[in-house]
C-alpha cells in the first residue's frame, strides 16, 4: 500500500485471504498479540473522493487535474454533463437528465428500488433499469 501511494496511485483495491486480519482492521475482532497489533498499525492513504467532485469543478471553475492525461480524459468525459443548481446531471439521449448521486445516494436508492416502496425483489439488471427511469445516474 506505501509503495502504490508512493507511486502516485489514487485509488487502491486490495484483497485478503485472512479472515482474521480483515476482520480485526475492521474493527469485528480485536488483536490480543502483539505480533497481530503490529499489522493493525496500517493507516489509510486518504479518504475516497467523490467521484462527482473533479467533473463539477470542471464545469464550474474550469480547474482541472495537474496530470496531463488525467486531465484530457476529464475534459472528454465532462461534456457528457451538466450542472444546475449545484447538482451534476448526466446528458441522456433516450432519457431526460440523470441526477448523479454519490456512493451512499446510490446505494439508498438502489436499496428503496430494491426492496422498498418502489417493488419487489428485483434482480442486478432490473434495479439499474428501474434507477435509471427514476432519473438517476
Amino acid at each position: 500500500m506505501r509503495m502504490a501511494h508512493e507511486a502516485g496511485a489514487r485509488r487502491l483495491l486490495a484483497y485478503s485471504d485472512s479472515q482474521l486480519i480483515v476482520n480485526q482492521i475492521e474493527g469485528t475482532f480485536e488483536a490480543k498479540e502483539e505480533k497481530a497489533r503490529s499489522l493493525l498499525a496500517i493507516q489509510p492513504i486518504t479518504t475516497r473522493v467523490d467521484w462527482r467532485t473533479p467533473i463539477t469543478k470542471w464545469i464550474e471553475e474550469g480547474h482541472l487535474p495537474d496530470d496531463r492525461w488525467e486531465a484530457a480524459r476529464l475534459k472528454t468525459r465532462a461534456t457528457r454533463f451538466l450542472v444546475q443548481a449545484g447538482t451534476l446531471y448526466k446528458k441522456s439521449y433516450m432519457h431526460p437528465l440523470l441526477r448523479c448521486l454519490s456512493i451512499k445516494e446510490g446505494a439508498r436508492v438502489l436499496q428503496e428500488i430494491h426492496s422498498g416502496c418502489c417493488g419487489a425483489h428485483a434482480g442486478t439488471w432490473t434495479l439499474a433499469n428501474k434507477a435509471l427511469r427514476a432519473g438517476y445516474f
